[in-house]
C-alpha cells in the first residue's frame, strides 16, 4: 500500500546544478505551490486521492520551517479548486544532515515540530561519514527527542566506498570480478550503533520524551514496557538516574 507521495527533494537547497550527479531538483516555493495544487486534483482525478502527500523534504530543520512557513500564507487553484497551499500536504519529511554534516541545532529542531502541529513528520535522510557511530547516536537522541518523528530513515545501509554506509558492499560499478558483486565487505560500527536503537524500540512504541539528551525513551502501552537508550560518549563510565 502507498500511503503518501513525495513530489520533491531537497528543492530550496540551490545545490542541484546539471551536470552534477544528481538526486534533487531546484524548485522554488512558489513553485512547490503550484506543483502540490497540481498534484492534489490530479490524485483524486485518478482515484487515489487517499495517498497523501509528502513536503518539502528539505535539508535540514530550518528550511523545513521556513517552507511550511511559506505555505502557510499561500494558496493555489488547480481544476477551478482554491487550495489553501498548507492544507495540500498532511506528511512533512525532512533530513537532518547535509552532504553528511550532521544538524546540531536543537532550537530550530524544536521550532519544526510545533510549526508541523498534528501533522505526521519523517526524518526521510540521515547520513554521515563518522565510523565510530557517534555522530549517528547522537543525531538519532535528538531527532527523536526534539522533533519526534513517526519513522526515522538512514539514507543507504550499504555503501561501496565511503564510512556513509552501515557495510560496505560490493554493488554499482565494483568490483571487476562479477563472482563478487553483491556481497559485503566489512560491517561498520555504525551499524551495530544504530541496533541499539532499532533492536529495543519497536514499531507501535511512544517515544514519551526525556529530560536528558543523552537518552531516549519509549513505552509500549499494551505491554506496559519502557524502553530507555542512552548514549556515553565519554572514555569512562557515566550513570544515569531513571524516574
Amino acid at each position: 500500500p502507498v500511503s503518501s507521495i513525495e513530489p520533491f527533494n531537497e528543492s530550496t537547497s540551490g545545490k542541484w546544478v546539471f551536470p552534477i550527479f544528481q538526486q534533487g531538483c531546484n524548485i522554488d516555493r512558489g513553485g512547490q505551490v503550484e506543483l502540490l495544487a497540481f498534484l492534489k486534483t490530479h490524485l483524486a482525478q485518478q482515484g487515489v486521492g487517499e495517498v497523501k502527500i509528502a513536503a518539502a523534504d528539505e535539508r535540514n530543520p530550518s528550511a523545513a520551517f521556513a517552507t511550511d512557513a511559506f505555505m502557510k500564507n499561500k494558496s493555489a487553484s488547480s481544476q477551478g479548486i482554491t487550495f489553501r497551499a498548507s492544507d495540500l500536504y498532511d506528511k512533512v519529511n525532512v533530513h537532518t544532515a547535509d552532504n553528511a554534516v550532521p544538524f546540531r541545532d536543537n532550537g530550530e529542531r524544536d521550532k519544526l515540530r510545533a510549526a508541523v502541529g498534528s501533522k505526521r513528520l519523517w526524518v526521510s535522510d540521515y547520513n554521515d561519514t563518522d565510523p565510530s557511530g557517534l555522530a549517528l547516536a547522537q543525531s538519532i537522541l535528538e531527532d527523536l527527542n526534539h522533533l519526534r518523528p513517526t519513522a526515522w530513515l538512514y539514507f543507504q545501509a550499504v555503501e561501496p566506498y565511503s564510512d556513509k554506509g552501515l557495510v560496505t558492499g560490493n554493488f554499482h560499478m565494483m568490483p571487476s570480478q562479477e563472482s563478487g558483486r553483491g556481497q559485503p565487505t566489512s560491517v561498520s560500527v555504525k551499524y551495530y550503533m544504530m541496533a541499539q536503537f532499532s533492536r529495543f524500540i519497536r514499531a507501535g512504541q511512544t517515544i514519551i520524551g526525556s529530560s536528558d539528551d543523552r537518552t531516549v525513551a519509549a513505552f509500549d502501552a499494551s505491554n506496559r514496557k519502557l524502553t530507555a537508550v542512552s548514549l556515553n560518549a565519554a572514555a569512562t563510565g557515566q550513570v544515569i538516574d531513571l524516574d
